[in-house]
């Protein structure tokens, strides 16, 4: 069984932000203006060349994205289990992600043993957009902020690695 979903509205949510929040990224920087940590599925959208590192060259290829070039590479999802852990156990009260823009190493296969009803829960992730400003379809069931909040405390991650 693979995993798939619909880009959609992609081309609307790759943006020159993005490409932006990509070179920071690439330069050691905090893209995010309200200094919230760096998610690491900000750095997997990142990775858009699928190299394993956020450089310059995924920025570039970031913003050829938002312009519409004709040479740019396509939105694609990249699926994560909702339970995987990119946090390093605290040191001295601070917590550190275990994968870094030059070190997006993660699992990215899913062995599912399906014997009856099966349920998977998965964290998609649209290469490109590193300000997830993707937006479900009007029709979407949402997941309420509780949900991650739950989980975050059960992984002993911070809830900013869902919610931006």
């Amino acid at each position: 069984m693979q995993a798939s979903l619909a880009v959609g509205n992609a081309g609307t949510s790759v943006t020159a932000v993005d490409a932006l929040a990509a070179l920071k990224l690439a330069a050691g920087r905090n893209p995010n203006a309200n200094g919230t940590q760096v998610s690491p599925y900000q750095l997997i959208a990142a990775d858009v060349t699928g190299d394993d590192r956020v450089t310059s060259g995924d920025a570039l290829a970031i913003l050829k994205m938002a312009v519409g070039r004709s040479d740019a590479l396509a939105p694609e999802w990249r699926f994560v289990s909702e339970n995987h852990d990119f946090w390093n156990d605290p040191v001295n009260g601070v917590q550190s992600l275990n994968i870094s823009r030059s070190n997006i190493a993660y699992d990215q296969v899913f062995n599912v043993d399906v014997q009856g009803d099966t349920q998977v829960n998965l964290v998609g992730v649209l290469t490109g957009d590193v300000n997830g400003s993707w937006s479900a379809p009007a029709n979407a069931t949402l997941l309420v902020d509780s949900y991650f909040q739950d989980m975050a405390t059960r992984l002993g991650a911070p809830v900013t690695q869902w919610i931006l």
